[in-house]
């Protein structure tokens, strides 16, 4: 079955964040892409397959149709 979640439903799904947090002007202005090369408040293509490794059981990669965590939400 395919679940389809924003950014902000991730992560109050993954109780990273209370629903009222994902609401706030930092949170909503804090997202940025990811690139090759490094870039102010951004994250790398590197480091977040590096991160992906931690949570997902199938390697990072352009297309991700699925997630495919380690521990149950």
């Amino acid at each position: 079955m395919l679940h389809e979640l924003s950014i902000p439903q991730f992560a109050v799904a993954c109780s990273f964040y209370g629903l009222e947090g994902t609401s706030t002007d930092e949170f909503v202005n804090g997202l940025r892409g990811v690139y090759v090369n490094p870039r102010e408040l951004c994250v790398t293509s590197a480091e977040l397959a590096r991160f992906w490794g931690t949570i997902a059981g199938r390697g990072f990669g352009k297309s991700i149709f699925y997630f495919c965590s380690r521990s149950h939400l």
